[in-house]
């Protein structure tokens, strides 16, 4: 994670969740577009990962994360349309994605991902401990 003046560094996270919502947003583009999405989610959540109890992420930032993977969940018809099942399943094995990453199993999945994964998604040391204060967001409510 970089750093600077002792403050964590987010401009690469805020440009990710950028591309990720351009992503999910158009899920009817080329399978391509569709695998872009997924590394760009990989590139997230290692920020996530890789962040310490020192770095806090903005409540915003952190919703964000949430809501774009709600939305991805929920068109999830939509983008193996796209992708195919087959394509899919190849990717994954090709990335050798862990299971906690489940926007490579969509295909698999049963629950809502926050159900299965909230824990290892978000460590709770990232949030800041203040109120959520609702500005124009990037995903539909």
């Amino acid at each position: 994670m970089k750093k600077t003046g002792g403050r964590f560094e987010m401009h690469e996270l805020e440009q990710l969740l950028r591309k990720y919502y351009g992503y999910v947003a158009d899920l009817e583009g080329s399978g391509v577009e569709a695998f872009d999405l997924f590394l760009v989610r990989d590139k997230i959540q290692r920020i996530l990962d890789h962040s310490t109890p020192d770095d806090t992420l903005p409540a915003a930032l952190c919703e964000q994360v949430y809501r774009l993977d709600d939305w991805l969940w929920r068109q999830r018809a939509r983008f193996l349309a796209v992708v195919g099942q087959r394509e899919l399943q190849h990717a994954r094995r090709q990335q050798n994605s862990p299971r906690s990453h489940w926007w490579w199993y969509l295909d698999e999945l049963r629950l809502r991902p926050i159900e299965l994964f909230a824990p290892q998604v978000l460590p709770e040391f990232l949030v800041e401990r203040q109120p959520v204060i609702r500005t124009p967001a990037l995903v539909p409510a």
